[in-house]
């Protein structure tokens, strides 16, 4: 019987679910990244180079979430002082 392959965590975190909050409000409030293997215990952060990857990648879906869920009164959302607005993507043929 073949031996069955575990999954590889860092590979299933990259998902915009485990870093909404983080990347949100600067801290991890619910362990979405201990669940998906990106920092080992609660409340530890990850690197800024670890964030700003994640932030490059959805910050699109993040700030559409943002502008349509957040309270007015909300300050600025943490990635987005700390990386600086989205850098807005090029559509080919444009």
């Amino acid at each position: 019987m073949p031996v069955r392959r575990k999954t590889n965590r860092r590979r299933m975190s990259a998902t915009i679910d485990a870093w909404a909050v983080y990347l949100e409000c600067g801290v991890d409030f619910f362990d979405d990244l201990v669940d998906a293997g990106i920092v080992s215990r609660g409340r530890e952060k990850p690197t800024d180079e670890a964030a700003l990857a994640p932030w490059l990648t959805f910050s699109e879906e993040l700030m559409h979430r943002w502008k349509t869920g957040r309270h007015p009164e909300q300050g600025e959302p943490w990635a987005l002082t700390e990386f600086g607005p989205p850098i807005q993507k090029r559509r080919p043929g444009r």
